[in-house]
């Protein structure tokens, strides 16, 4: 997939691009923007799932599978999931809620697909997920009923459990570690990213309420959709997929893959850019590598249809794309442009598996540019 990708990108970046494509505002700036529409189930496992990055460490993801029919697992955590009892009244109402979601998220799945009766039966709903899987095992009492342990899910909850039902692998784990240990184990020993509380109090200090890790997906067993990366002309250059939200972290990455692979315009959109420029033009992390130096020097803006709702003092002085003269005449909202074409794919991506969704997408998107240089119509917003 690396390979298709890395061709992907090289060729409409290259001169085949600029050789068919070219006018006077080509390829002047890199436009990137997430779509949520172009989505596909993910089983919703998402421990120990990440992109490396030696920028960020390791982001955690989730795992890429597809679930098994009627499951929420794919079929290697399948294995691993067991029955989770709820401890409250509380749990019942969010898994009573989650019944509910996914209801509905299935009758409207099937009013779009009616058409097509064997496609249908992967809609069958699915009870509310009763089953979860043990990532560790953080504490121990003796009870009434006898010993119980403390179990950590792959949703972030706790429950008690009696010793019986917990896998002995897991006790004997506890056992043989300190309580420092197991913290350690879980935290530092993986090297997630976290974001620093400074960064993160300044990050939240701006006034415009678009940062996108507050929009995390509510299905966890769904992608976020997709991060796209495209010339103020229109081309497409490269897309990521998503998971969980739009993250800073994961779109941090993708430029941190973009710009390490080819030579790009140093000016760039977004309709998060002020968070975006924070997080990039962080002094630790921009000291790190070559290509985080290259990010920390562009210049970053958000683009004209997104920048009346930024509201922020600091955003409108330094995030105004009026104000560059390498955004003259040029289109930031190309990205938005092609998400309206690129919608009427959503429904044939919810059930792909990753290779699939992958090609498919890297084929639609040459077919688009393609079509593009055949008629040698670049977009034309209202900033161009």
């Amino acid at each position: 997939m690396h390979r298709i990708e890395k061709a992907f990108l090289l060729k409409w970046t290259g001169p085949y691009h600029l050789a068919n494509h070219h006018h006077k505002y080509c390829a002047s700036c890199i436009v990137i923007d997430g779509h949520f529409k172009i989505k596909r189930s993910v089983c919703a496992y998402t421990h120990e799932q990440y992109i490396e990055s030696e920028e960020l460490g390791h982001v955690e993801t989730g795992c890429p599978n597809t679930p098994k029919l009627r499951s929420y697992y794919c079929e290697e955590h399948d294995k691993l999931a067991i029955e989770r009892e709820p401890e409250s009244e509380e749990v019942n109402t969010s898994s009573q809620a989650e019944s509910h979601s996914i209801s509905e998220n299935t009758n409207e799945s099937q009013s779009e697909n009616t058409c097509d009766s064997n496609y249908t039966e992967w809609f069958v709903p699915i009870k509310a997920q009763s089953k979860f899987i043990i990532i560790d095992v953080v504490n121990k009492r003796t009870a009434k009923s006898g010993i119980e342990y403390e179990v950590l899910w792959d949703d972030k909850s706790t429950t008690w459990m009696k010793a019986e039902d917990v896998p002995r692998d897991w006790v004997r784990k506890f056992q043989a570690s300190s309580r420092e240990q197991r913290a350690a184990r879980r935290d530092a020993e993986k090297g997630y990213f976290q974001m620093e509380a400074e960064e993160k109090a300044d990050l939240d200090s701006l006034e415009c309420n678009t940062i996108k890790e507050k929009q995390y997906a509510k299905r966890k067993h769904r992608t976020a959709g997709i991060c796209l990366a495209a010339y103020n002309c229109g081309i497409i250059i490269s897309f990521s997929e998503l998971f969980g939200s739009e993250s800073l972290s994961q779109v941090y990455c993708f430029l941190i893959k973009l710009y390490s692979l080819c030579v790009l315009p140093l000016s760039l959109a977004y309709d998060d850019g002020c968070h975006l420029s924070k997080f990039v033009k962080n002094v630790k992390r921009a000291a790190t590598t070559a290509v985080a130096r290259v990010l920390a020097s562009l210049i970053i803006v958000v683009d004209r249809m997104h920048f009346k709702g930024h509201k922020d003092k600091w955003c409108k002085k330094h995030m105004n794309p009026d104000k560059y003269r390498e955004f003259d005449r040029l289109n930031t909202e190309s990205c938005e442009q092609t998400f309206s074409w690129a919608s009427g794919y959503s429904s044939m991506t919810r059930h792909m598996n990753y290779p699939r969704y992958m090609i498919f997408l890297f084929s639609l998107f040459d077919m688009y540019n393609e079509e593009k240089i055949l008629s040698h119509t670049p977009s034309k917003g209202a900033d161009q």
